[in-house]
Order: C-alpha cells, then structure tokens, then sequence
C-alpha cells in the first residue's frame, strides 16, 4: 500500500526553527566543537525533562538560568528513540534521586531481557516485573517496568530534550510510532510530533499523565537529508544514555 498523498509536508518556515535543519549538521557540529572543545558531550548532559508528580500536569525542563521551563506541551522531531529498564530498591524520598538503580535490564541478542545487579536473572521471571494487587485489591504497577526514552529535539533548540515515557504512556507512544511505521512509512525524525499531557486516570483510579500524541507534519526531503545526518551523528551517544530515578519516578514514589 502506497504511502498517503495526505499527509502534510512542513512549511519552510517551519523547518528554518529548527537550527540543524536552517544551518546545517556542519555548523552544528562546528558550534558544538567550538564551545565544549576536546571533552566529550556525556550522557548525562543532555536536558532531561522532568515528569509531572501529585497533581501536577506539565513536564519541568531545565533552562539557561535556575529556574526550569514549565510545559503541557511539546513539538519537535524525535532524534531518537530507545527502551531501559531498572529497579530501585529504595524509593525517590529515601535516595533523593542520586544513586544508580540496584539492577538495569539488558536485552539479549534474542531481545529478551536480562538484569544485571540485584535481584539480576531473566526479567520475565523476576517478581519485581510482575503486576500485584495491595490490600484492597486495586492493581499496583511493576517496581521494574519497561520505559521508553524519547530524545526530542525542539525549535530553537541544538541537543534533544529526554523525554521518559513511563506506565501507560510507553504504550502511547509505541502505537503512535508503529502508526508512523505502517501508515506513514516515515521514520521518526523525518517528521515534526507534538506531545500533550492530559489529565485521566486509569481504571485502577490512580491519576495518569497521559501522553496525546500526534502528528504535524512531514520533513521535506533535503531536510530529512539533514536530520539523517544528524541522527547518525548522536545515535552513539544517545545510545548509552540510562534513565535516572528522577526520570522514571519524577519527584515522588510512584513509578508511574
């Protein structure tokens, strides 16, 4: 089946916000070289956008000065994207967000998970992969979920934001890139996505943050030419970035 002859091609207008598509991966580059030298962009450099805890309902996403952008809503390309897995023992309150997970899922050449750490083994057997149910019966999440890390980069902007996509939302997002799959026989950062939360809850009663996805627009194609480019240029290091416990739990014990 052809691809649909409805789907929207971005506007110049809307192409020139982006710099690596207005100057070039070339420039980028150059711009990048300039101001970090000879050390190394690290994984744990890139902004990360923080997920909404309590009643909250907008993402915090650290800016120039001390005080973090607040937003319900997001449009960008999707530069890359990639599963993680890990487990806490302890919660957000009790290690402040700073300590590394006791164990970190892997997948294996047959794409079966593997934890390395503590409790470690195969993922599917351990219970900390597993839905419970508390004293009164309500469903209570897996403390060692799979999450979906979404690497977005916005107008104006030289590096992707990380954006982790955590209980409900890892199958939103994963529907909506199977859709640009199947229905649009595009590849994610050949297009511009917009992300909003949306306040619901899940059948269990627990507030959810759910993640509207959708569609804006097709890239051209000497942009997506660029952004090629530009997704093979930090593909390698965005391959090694790891989810932190701020990013999966946000700011309260919840995994969800």
């Amino acid at each position: 089946m052809a691809k649909s002859s409805s789907i929207v091609v971005a506007e110049s207008s809307a192409v020139e916000a982006y710099d690596v598509l207005a100057d070039g991966v070339d420039k980028i580059r150059s711009i990048i070289q300039t101001n970090i030298g000879t050390a190394e962009i690290g994984e744990f450099d890139l902004p990360r956008a923080i997920n909404p805890s309590g009643s909250g309902s907008k993402w915090e996403i650290p800016g120039l000065g001390d005080e973090a952008e607040t937003v319900g809503s997001v449009e960008g390309i999707i530069v890359f994207h990639d599963e993680d897995r890990a487990y806490w023992q302890r919660s957000y309150d009790e290690t402040g967000g700073g300590e590394p997970p006791d164990c970190r899922g892997m997948k294996d050449e047959n794409n079966v998970w593997h934890g390395t750490g503590e409790p470690g083994g195969v993922c599917v057997k351990c219970p900390h992969s597993e839905f419970t149910k508390d004293k009164d019966g309500k469903t209570v999440p897996p403390r060692c979920p799979i999450f979906r890390k979404v690497f977005l980069l916005r107008p104006g902007e030289l590096m992707p934001t990380l954006f982790t996509a955590r209980g409900g939302n890892v199958q939103q997002i994963t529907t909506y890139l199977m859709n640009l799959t199947f229905q649009g026989r595009m590849l994610a950062h050949h297009c511009i996505t917009k992300i909003t939360l949306e306040s619901t809850k899940y059948k269990s009663g627990r507030d959810w943050k759910k993640w509207k996805i959708g569609f804006v627009a097709e890239l051209p194609d000497d942009a997506k030419a660029q952004m090629d480019q530009f997704h093979g240029m930090l593909k390698p290091m965005l391959e090694k970035v790891e989810v932190t416990q701020v990013d999966v739990q946000g700011k309260d014990e919840e995994p969800f």
